[in-house]
């Protein structure tokens, strides 16, 4: 018993060394296996473009196409059956388990999110990597805390190192997970805790960086800069974008609440809907499928007539829902 005390005693005064270098481990587990994640994504998204181009204007392939759209819900909808933590971004999910009114399995988790979000994103479905990549972190933070038997609040804290670990491997914004982890995921703050969130961020960032090379997920081509006498517009456009948010998130609750209301629909049945929803659009409009990472980055490549940008949003906008 003195010995165990002398040992918890001396650990307590060494924890934020220790949290340190569990930050490291976390942050080089979860930043590989998010950049694992995107690399899956862009292949998916690769794919896609290349089976869109094969079915256009062929109505057997077309039918061909709607066929493989449905077997993607159903494998989606049965990683959902087995695992439902997996489902929505995964956001949510993180912030329930780090409050501790949730409890996740990460063996689970980590392959299920893996190859739902693969699968779904080679379906077209619109959804990005942030949410994905947040809580794929954060499960690799849980698994390590797990196989080194950490107590629950340092599983916590490891949790919100994996999550600010997974945004930095996505997007090479390791400012961007550090301050995502503690002020929306953790909800607190202390010296300890942002060493080791800095710590599995840089380290993310680094590996995610050395492997895809230093350039930005988005690279746009400014080649004037806005006047001075116009900056009240980006005033402006901050309101309308906190107000479109808001109504978005509005917007997506209500769309769960609608899926929930018959009967008859599951988790699969509710998939095929927006797998459906997919493929029509995939022959009409395949601008607005995926994540929208290309559509960013046309827009700002090329002019767009103003109807068809406020059509363009329009429709991502609630494919985004469905």
């Amino acid at each position: 018993m003195k010995r165990n005390t002398s040992h918890t005693i001396k650990r307590a005064q060494r924890f934020p060394v220790i949290l340190i270098g569990e930050g490291l481990l976390v942050g080089a587990v979860g930043g590989l296996i998010v950049l694992l994640y995107r690399i899956a994504l862009t292949y998916a998204g690769k794919w896609l473009g290349e089976a869109l181009a094969f079915i256009k204007g062929n109505p057997l392939r077309i039918a061909g196409w709607f066929a493989v759209l449905m077997l993607l819900a159903v494998l989606v909808g049965k990683l959902i059956k087995w695992e439902p933590m997996i489902s929505g971004s995964g956001i949510p999910q993180v912030e329930g388990e780090i409050l501790g009114k949730l409890n996740q399995n990460w063996l689970k988790v980590l392959p299920a999110k893996f190859a739902g979000g693969f699968l779904c994103l080679f379906g077209g479905l619109s959804l990005g990597r942030e949410g994905p990549s947040i809580q794929l972190g954060a499960m690799s933070g849980q698994g390590i805390s797990r196989i080194l038997s950490r107590g629950k609040t340092e599983e916590r804290y490891l949790m919100t190192c994996g999550a600010s670990a997974g945004l930095a491997a996505a997007f090479h914004a390791p400012l961007a997970g550090v301050m995502f982890a503690l002020e929306e995921l953790h909800k607190g703050f202390s010296t300890s805790l942002l060493i080791s969130v800095m710590t599995a961020s840089v380290t993310a960032d680094y590996i995610s960086s050395h492997i895809m090379g230093l350039d930005p997920v988005f690279r746009f081509q400014l080649e004037q800069t806005l006047p001075q006498n116009y900056y009240w517009m980006i005033l402006v456009l901050g309101v309308i974008l906190g107000l479109m948010g808001a109504l978005y998130n509005k917007v997506m609750l209500k769309a769960q609440e609608l899926y929930k209301r018959p009967k008859f629909l599951n988790e699969t049945t509710r998939l095929m809907i927006a797998f459906s929803a997919a493929g029509v659009l995939g022959l009409c409009m395949p601008s607005v499928l995926g994540s929208g990472g290309n559509l960013i980055v046309a827009l700002t490549d090329k002019e767009m007539v103003l109807k068809v940008v406020i059509i363009t949003f329009l429709v991502k906008f609630l494919f985004s829902a469905v």
